[in-house]
């Protein structure tokens, strides 16, 4: 339950960075400042952004 709950957000995450397919776009994250699912989303915004990350 957990595990799926942690790959919708992830998934949901890496849709909203290709939006604009760019490091240094602005993090919008939906969720609640206190939620898990914001932790979460923030975790993989960052994950995203290293892999794109081209030296």
């Amino acid at each position: 339950m957990f595990t799926a709950l942690c790959i919708e957000i992830f998934d949901q995450s890496i849709r909203d960075y290709h939006v604009a397919n760019d490091i240094h776009q602005e993090i919008r994250n939906p969720y609640e400042n206190t939620s898990i699912e914001h932790l979460l989303y923030s975790k993989n915004w960052i994950d995203t952004v290293q892999w794109h990350w081209k030296m």
